[in-house]
């Protein structure tokens, strides 16, 4: 009788391990009884579109072999609201040569290095 509860549990287990990942893999809201709609991403405002425009030709420089999509998601992750501004500025400004030291900056961080290489968790919930 135990190594069967043990062997119920261990189901039990593998199960929810196994639909974790799936969980993660689409935001979900109710829109009337019994639908659900998927939520598409966050449309980037005025600014984050300016800082991605200049942060763009960069990271394809300094992460190469990186799509070009992810890159941006993973430097806006991990980005500091006064580094994406700066990003915009510098732009707007006619200064990208100051770019490369913010995006540069942004990728010392160990954590955008991790999202770049598509960590576990970046398969799993990315």
């Amino acid at each position: 009788m135990r190594a069967r509860r043990g062997g119920h549990a261990l189901r039990a287990l593998i199960a929810l391990l196994l639909a974790l990942p799936v969980m993660g893999c689409a935001d979900m809201v109710p829109r009337k009884a019994g639908q659900l709609q998927v939520l598409s991403p966050k449309p980037l405002g005025f600014t984050e579109q300016v800082a991605a425009n200049a942060a763009g030709p960069i990271l394809t420089r300094l992460a190469p072999g990186v799509p070009s999509d992810k890159a941006l998601a993973c430097l806006f992750e991990h980005a500091q609201p006064g580094q994406i501004q700066a990003l915009a500025r510098n732009s707007a400004l006619g200064q990208p040569e100051l770019n490369d030291d913010i995006v540069l900056d942004i990728l010392y961080d160990e954590d955008i290095r991790f999202c770049l290489r598509g960590g576990p968790i970046y398969w799993l919930f990315g």
